[in-house]
């Protein structure tokens, strides 16, 4: 078992502990612990609908509006001023790179994002080329959440027991007569009661899904 994260001790036990602690940590450490949580790759969207956004710059230069990136536990803070060339089109991709020799993030245009080994190559656009200006096709993604939300542990009984309370709670009510309830299948019941804690944690994190 492994446990994440506990202050360090002084040791006398070099052999095991060559920094002099007993307990010792690093970057892969770091970001196995946020792993359950999040899908693999993703920017954070927020409230910022452009965060990483390609577009032309000005001639065959692109240009990556701001923003943040999470890929596979480490993050990438684009400030805006990151730019590219198109060359011939392609794929303009955020690289995360763990190779000991890299161990950064980089933008390229490539023909094929990799996403094995220490490389792992998050999609924000496609290019085209040809006379004039490219053409960006926005192709990022979003971060998701990988938390289930805290309905789906309540047993359902409980809940469909409630269900005229929970319709009145999450307005759930006859359009022409708010005093009303409408009788809903239980199914809606439910859908509305996951997605609104959904949505709700999602939000309180900056996530969007």
């Amino acid at each position: 078992m492994e446990g994440f994260f506990f202050n360090a001790e002084p040791t006398t036990d070099l052999v095991a502990h060559p920094t002099g602690y007993d307990r010792e940590y690093d970057a892969d450490d770091h970001a196995a612990f946020f792993a359950p949580f999040f899908s693999a790759a993703g920017v954070l969207g927020g409230v910022d609908a452009d965060a990483c956004r390609v577009y032309v710059k000005s001639g065959s230069a692109l240009g990556v509006r701001a923003g943040c990136a999470y890929v596979k536990g480490r993050m990438a803070v684009l400030d805006g001023s990151e730019t590219l060339e198109a060359g011939g089109g392609g794929i303009v991709v955020l690289r995360m790179d763990n190779s000991p020799d890299v161990r950064a993030f980089r933008l390229l245009c490539v023909e094929t994002p990799v996403r094995e080994g220490d490389v792992y190559d998050l999609e924000l656009a496609r290019v085209a080329t040809g006379g004039g200006s490219p053409v960006i096709t926005d192709s990022r993604s979003f971060l998701a959440s990988a938390v289930r939300p805290p309905s789906s542990s309540i047993p359902d009984a409980p809940l469909k027991n409630a269900q005229p309370a929970l319709e009145d709670t999450f307005g759930l009510c006859d359009s022409a007569d708010g005093n009303k309830l409408k009788r809903m299948k239980w199914s809606t019941v439910r859908a509305a009661v996951d997605g609104r804690i959904q949505s709700a944690v999602l939000d309180s994190w900056g996530v969007g899904y």
